[in-house]
C-alpha cells in the first residue's frame, strides 16, 4: 500500500508549489526607495512659512508621468501623512486652502495613484502658522 506519511508529504509540497509567488512581500510598501525622484515637489519643498486659511499652491514636476496623484500632508517632519488632495491630475500643481493645526515640521508629499511607489516629498520642512 501506500506510504501515508509519503502521501502527506507529497501534498505538503504540492500545498507550497500552489502558492501564487509574492504572497510574502503584500503589505509591504516600501515608499523609501523605488520610484523616488520621478516626482520632484517645487512647492512647498522646506522653508516656506504658509498660513492657515491662506490659499497656497502645492506645486511638483513629474516628468513622463500621467493619470492622477495624490497629495498627502505631514505634520512630524514625514512619519504620518494625512491626505489632503484625494486626486488631481499629475500634471503639476493644485491649490489648497491651508488648514491647522499649526506646525514647523511640514511636508508635501504627491503620490502616483496607479504605482504608489512613485511619489515625491518636499526635501525639507516647512511651517504652518496661524
Amino acid at each position: 500500500g501506500v506510504n501515508p506519511l509519503i502521501g502527506l508529504a507529497g501534498l505538503g509540497m504540492f500545498g507550497m508549489m500552489m502558492r501564487p509567488p509574492g504572497m510574502g512581500n503584500m503589505g509591504n510598501r516600501n515608499r523609501q526607495t523605488q520610484g523616488l525622484g520621478k516626482i520632484k515637489i517645487v512647492a512647498a519643498n522646506g522653508g516656506e512659512n504658509w498660513k492657515i486659511g491662506s490659499t497656497q499652491t502645492i506645486s511638483w514636476t513629474a516628468n513622463g508621468l500621467s493619470g492622477d496623484a495624490t497629495i498627502e500632508l505631514a505634520r512630524d517632519g514625514g512619519k504620518i501623512w494625512d491626505t489632503i488632495v484625494d486626486s488631481t491630475p499629475i500634471t503639476g500643481s493644485k491649490t489648497w486652502e491651508v488648514s491647522g493645526p499649526i506646525t514647523k515640521n511640514a511636508r508635501i508629499r504627491v503620490a502616483s495613484v496607479s504605482n504608489n511607489n512613485i511619489y515625491g516629498v518636499s526635501a525639507s520642512d516647512f511651517t504652518i502658522s496661524d
